[in-house]
């Protein structure tokens, strides 16, 4: 502890060593925020960092203010990256400049209005200090930082006012507790300090995750909105393909009605289908054509479209002679045919893509696809191609074909109200030559950063579709759920730091009222005690001459007096006399007591005679009353050391007590025990008792407790008092058990000492 001491001296001497303290502060916990929330959208609403900062500016001085303006620009600049320092460099400029400009405000406004606080004592300045630190700063920085963000153009997290209002009142609440925080760690005493600074960490966060709590709900209720989105989406996608389906399945019909398909039935079908669907591209019966049919079919096409159509296979663009093979899947007729009458008479079983699809149809008779092909038909454009095997029986005749754009399809969808917010890349992952997009709504997504992916199977192949929320989905979607969360947080953990930074205010100001107030009674007991002290002889002295004046007045000394009265006035004056005496006894010897001035001489006291000596000395009170006096000494009990005078005074004091208070022909018992640590002696009557109430009142110096207001006891109420004072002397105990009309027991702990060792350290004893 002192060696933080040390170090902190010196950085409050060094200019220097303030400024990077201060600005190395800064910079960490600003890094430690921003680590924290890294890879999510979560921004905390208190930042540790303003309150500290100003709690180091008012400890340290304003001559900090260089490094809180280099801290936060190194935490802009660590929060983004260098490529970014040219474009952002300025605005992040302008941003530490706000930070500094807030933060030097609230040390100067503190100065000016002499409300920096000492001890949280006075509640009106803490609330001032509160108020022109934190508040009013705050409102100036919020304002400064959300115009510096409009002019640049940066998004808002929210909204542009929600984040002025999270600014303004998280940067107040930060000062409420973490600048109280450092305050409290210079000012209060360790216990409170661990107390205080215990309760405004479980202020702070609490607030935080009670504002987390809130964002992980408003993300939840997103996640759900956007999860309905996709479902809506995957259904349209599906959607599609059972209706790709269908018209495949309308084309076999097609073939089987009567008559067959003929280049005008055909022609006639397409017309129906493709002014109405702009995704399909093409529809075409491709024709299955074994080796040896392979002329007749040539034969057959140039009688039908009446001219010579040359039958072959499309290597690069360019028409050549089929390579020989067991069949062919020619096409046979394609519409629009005015737009693609090149492929007629073409071999679609040309490569292992169309092969394997063609393959999957016909083998399990349901649809397939493709991987995407580029066809050029005067533009670029992704398609893929659908197949549906045809059969008579058993024998394969051909494929009802679709020619599908898949740009055209997934764009109509994406342009449907559940998805305008969304933004999404569809792959094929089972492509022969790896991953391929078939189609992005935005070039420069990140395949790798979705916010959701989903599989969706199409007949014999899986499409991935990668998701993205488009900002306007947060715009649309969003609510004001965790902005009211977090400035209740906020409002919550503020309120609830200033209660318990002022109830330890008034807490240390009670103390130190108390303290004062006990110090000035300390202060006027001890002047009474020692008046009382030094009075001694001069009170004693006449005194003496009147008892002793008095006695031999009343003993007739020097000759009878003759006048009755003047005899019961003599015995007057000697009674008073005395009692007047015992009574100045009593308070000398308290007052001597309370002025640490009565002192002990130890010796080793032979217990049992003491008490024998105590009894003897009380003989003639217990005689008066028949009172059976007994004590009871354990066996071989060793010397007691203490001031013999005053154990006798002690037990003096106990058995006169005793006798006062105990009825004719009662009984009081003295005894003495001992262990390892401590001797007890304790006197014991079966006299009137003390009612529970009245117990801890008997040892207030003056008290006369009369629990039975026929019976009259003299006494001036001191000696318990004294007993109590002698005890404490000895480092002992009192303990009084008592019960009305049963008695009264009086146990007095003393520790054990020899005269080799003048002090043993006390052991406080349990009381049963």
């Amino acid at each position: 502890m002192n060696y933080l001491i040390f170090i902190w001296n010196r950085i409050k001497d060094s200019v220097l060593l303030a400024c990077i303290f201060t600005g190395v502060t800064y910079f960490l916990l600003r890094y430690a925020a921003h680590t924290f929330a890294e890879g999510t959208d979560y921004t905390f609403v208190i930042y540790p960092s303003t309150g500290i900062a100003v709690g180091l500016i008012l400890m340290l001085g304003t001559r900090v203010w260089p490094g809180i303006l280099v801290g936060s620009f190194l935490a802009h600049f660590n929060a983004g990256s260098a490529e970014l320092l040219a474009d952002k460099g300025l605005m992040w400029a302008l941003l530490s400049l706000s930070t500094t400009v807030q933060i030097f405000l609230a040390a100067y406004l503190v100065e000016k209005f002499d409300c920096m606080p000492s001890d949280f004592s006075n509640p009106r300045k803490q609330i001032k200090f509160y108020f022109v630190a934190g508040f009013l700063p705050s409102l100036l920085y919020a304002t400064l930082a959300t115009a510096i963000l409009i002019y640049f153009g940066q998004p808002a997290f929210n909204s542009y006012f929600n984040d002025w209002v999270f600014k303004w009142l998280g940067d107040m609440s930060s000062i409420v507790i973490f600048a109280s925080l450092l305050f409290c760690l210079a000012i209060f005493t360790l216990r409170r300090k661990i107390i205080v600074s215990l309760f405004l960490l479980f202020s702070f966060f609490m607030a935080e995750g009670i504002h987390r709590l809130g964002h992980n709900w408003e993300h939840e209720r997103l996640d759900l909105i956007f999860k309905q989105q996709i479902t809506a989406l995957s259904d349209s996608i599906e959607n599609a393909n059972e209706h790709y389906h269908s018209i495949l399945q309308i084309m076999e019909s097609l073939r089987t009605a009567p008559g067959g398909t003929t280049r005008e039935s055909f022609k006639s079908f397409a017309d129906t289908v493709l002014p109405n669907d702009p995704t399909i591209l093409t529809v075409n019966w491709n024709e299955y054509v074994p080796h040896d049919y392979l002329a007749e079919f040539d034969h057959q096409l140039d009688q039908e479209y009446g001219q010579d159509i040359f039958v072959g296979e499309t290597v690069n663009g360019v028409r050549v002679p089929v390579t020989e093979k067991d069949h062919y899947v020619m096409v046979r007729y394609i519409e629009p045919y005015d737009t693609y009458y090149m492929a007629v008479g073409g071999d679609l079983n040309v490569n292992d893509m169309r092969h394997t699809a063609l393959q999957y149809t016909a083998e399990n008779r349901i649809p397939s696809i493709t991987s995407p092909i580029i066809l050029n038909t005067g533009q670029l454009e992704t398609i893929v191609s659908m197949y549906l095997a045809s059969y008579d029986g058993d024998k394969l005749l051909g494929y009802n074909t679709l020619l599908l754009s898949l740009s055209n399809m997934l764009s109509d969808i994406i342009a449907k109200p559940f998805s305008q917010d969304l933004d999404l890349a569809v792959t094929d992952k089972e492509a022969p030559d790896g991953l391929i997009t078939l189609f992005h709504s935005n070039s420069e997504l990140d395949l790798n950063a979705s916010d959701f992916t989903v599989d969706i199977p199409v007949f014999n192949r899986v499409w991935t579709i990668d998701l993205y929320k488009k900002p306007e989905f947060y715009a649309r979607h969003g609510s004001l759920q965790p902005f009211l969360i977090g400035f209740g947080a906020m409002i919550v953990a503020s309120f609830l730091s200033i209660v318990v930074i002022t109830m330890s205010g008034q807490g240390i100001y009670m103390e130190k009222l108390v303290r004062e107030r006990t110090e000035e009674l300390d202060k006027a007991n001890k002047t009474k005690s020692q008046f009382m002290a030094n009075m001694s002889h001069d009170l004693r002295t006449p005194l003496n001459a009147i008892i002793g004046f008095s006695h031999i007045m009343k003993n007739q000394m020097y000759g009878r007096l003759n006048n009755e009265k003047y005899r019961e006035y003599i015995d007057n004056i000697n009674s008073a006399s005395n009692y007047l005496l015992n009574l100045i006894n009593d308070i000398l010897d308290l007052s001597t007591i309370e002025a640490d001035k009565r002192t002990l001489h130890k010796t080793d006291i032979n217990i049992e005679t003491c008490i024998k000596k105590c009894y003897e000395h009380l003989y003639p009170l217990s005689n008066e009353k028949s009172l059976s006096c007994t004590y009871n000494i354990q066996q071989d009990i060793p010397f007691l050391y203490a001031d013999e005078r005053s154990v006798k005074q002690i037990l003096v004091n106990l058995i006169s007590n005793a006798i006062k208070f105990t009825s004719p022909n009662g009984k009081i018992t003295t005894s003495a025990t001992f262990d390892n640590d401590y001797f007890y002696l304790s006197v014991e009557d079966n006299g009137e008792g003390i009612s529970e109430e009245d117990i801890e009142k008997v040892l207030t110096p003056f008290t006369r407790v009369e629990n039975n207001p026929h019976i009259s006891h003299e006494g001036t109420g001191l000696g318990l008092s004294i007993v109590h004072a002698l005890v404490k002397l000895h480092d002992g105990e009192i303990n009084i058990e008592s019960e009305l009309e049963k008695g009264t027991k009086v146990t007095i702990t003393i520790p054990r000492e020899d005269n080799t060792v003048v002090q043993l350290k006390f052991r406080k004893r349990t009381k049963a």
